[in-house]
């Protein structure tokens, strides 16, 4: 797939350790990319390029529709990651590149409307799984989604105020909030938070509600998460195929 253009139109800080960018292509949309996607960032540093990969927290029609999509970066040692925090600012241009192999189908979706989905997002993982469920609902099918957002504090839950709006827009929705290093439950305005990791309880309980046959599964988050949460909705009943996820090493 080619490199293509963009320059940054918007960026600001979505909590002390995550800045959100918004991207406007700079020439007609050369590609699409698919709910789930990352793509390849080339990242100008001072002695060096460096390609790195983000996955994009807005959905395909939007950037159908306007060439804008947009990124939320975590801060970390990492060079790139540094770079997006302390450097990068509105007007820069940057090169970039769709790729990855798990994304949402929305073909199949309009197809099988009575379908149902499980969101399964950690920590920064919520980016593509957010875009899954932006693109999700775009669809405007009847659809069920269940979604469980975690992250480390109620500041890292980034999307969760668009998320409960998106909750009230959806027809058939439910979403549950985990804070993993929190002591006690936190109550908000909109919604609960458990202070714990997701379980297999909280898993088995959206799966009783589901048709496992019909359920598709995406899960985005640290390894561990990943993989932990594969192998327990297997012992659930849910076939592996019906699990989607990419692990980036």
């Amino acid at each position: 797939m080619a490199v293509s253009r963009a320059k940054v139109i918007l960026a600001e800080y979505l909590s002390p350790t995550i800045r959100w960018f918004r991207l406007q292509t700079l020439e007609p949309l050369p590609s699409r990319f698919y709910a789930g996607q990352w793509l390849d960032l080339h990242i100008p540093m001072t002695d060096r390029v460096v390609v790195t990969g983000y996955s994009m927290c807005s959905s395909p029609q939007q950037f159908l529709k306007s060439g804008q999509l947009d990124l939320a970066v975590k801060r970390s040692d990492d060079s790139a990651a540094s770079w997006m925090h302390d450097e990068c600012a509105v007007g820069v241009e940057l090169s970039y590149r769709f790729g990855g192999k798990v994304f949402l189908d929305e073909g199949l979706v309009m197809k099988e409307p009575d379908s149902s989905y499980l969101l399964i997002a950690g920590g920064v993982g919520i980016n593509p799984i957010y875009s899954i469920l932006l693109s999700l609902i775009a669809t405007d099918t009847n659809v069920n989604i269940s979604m469980l957002y975690s992250a480390k504090s109620k500041d890292e839950l980034v999307f969760s105020k668009d998320i409960v709006e998106l909750n009230h827009q959806a027809r058939n929705m439910s979403v549950k909030y985990f804070v993993t290093q929190c002591q006690g439950g936190i109550s908000t305005e909109s919604t609960a938070i458990h202070a714990r990791r997701i379980g297999k309880d909280d898993l088995s309980m959206v799966v009783e509600k589901l048709s496992k046959d019909k359920l598709c599964v995406f899960i985005c988050g640290p390894d561990s998460m990943i993989r932990d949460t594969s192998s327990e909705l297997q012992a659930l009943g849910i076939p592996e195929t019906n699990i989607h996820y990419e692990l980036w090493w």
